[in-house]
């Protein structure tokens, strides 16, 4: 599974969805699952938050790193 654009919103609009259906339900339902659910996103943000802040992930490669990554061509010896 590949990571895209909308992950973040995805999450966030299914626990709006899970909260109004628990909401609007006329059965007892515990919210205890859906706590975890939202203190995990919580734990998630604060350590996206914590990554930005630290500046990783922001920094663009050097001319040395994009040199190292580039395979060596092949040489003809005579």
């Amino acid at each position: 599974m590949k990571a895209g654009p909308n992950g973040l919103y995805l999450v966030m609009l299914t626990l709006s969805w899970w909260a109004w259906a628990i909401e609007k339900s006329t059965a007892t339902v515990p919210y205890t699952e859906f706590d975890l659910a939202v203190a995990d996103v919580e734990w998630v943000l604060s350590n996206i938050d914590h990554q930005l802040a630290r500046g990783l992930g922001l920094k663009r490669p050097s001319a040395e790193d994009e040199q190292s990554e580039k395979p060596k061509s092949k040489r003809y010896v005579d």
